[in-house]
């Protein structure tokens, strides 16, 4: 029973990892295709920013799920981020009406913040 769990715990923290990577990518490498599929404006900082967070956030949650040691501060970091990009998503369609894609970011941003903690072990 335990290492079900324990599987199920790094399999979210992989599965988290890549929902963040990416995109992370995506927007590194392609940013005019990104901000015309998020009808975003072109701002240089805040996308190099955000580009770099999701890539690194991303990459820790994988790398902690497949060494198999996921730790407290990798479960917060992963409850932190889908929790707070949930918000920032949900913040962005109260101003400008909720494109698709930040429906679909939404959806799977609240499915890791219930599934995160649902996995931990105990």
């Amino acid at each position: 029973m335990a290492e079900r769990a324990a599987r199920a715990e790094c399999a979210v923290s992989v599965a988290q990892g890549l929902w963040l990577l990416v995109p992370g990518l995506w927007l590194g490498v392609f940013p005019r295709h990104y901000r015309r599929v998020h009808g975003i404006e072109r701002d240089y900082w805040i996308e190099r920013v955000h580009a770099l967070w999701l890539t690194v956030v991303g990459s820790v949650l994988i790398t902690a799920g497949l060494r198999r040691r996921p730790s407290v501060e990798t479960r917060l970091l992963g409850l932190g981020a889908s929790s707070g990009l949930a918000a920032a998503d949900i913040s962005a369609a109260r101003k400008t009406g909720l494109a698709r894609i930040y429906f679909v970011d939404l959806v799977g941003e609240l499915v890791f913040a219930l599934l995160g903690p649902l996995s931990w072990r105990r």
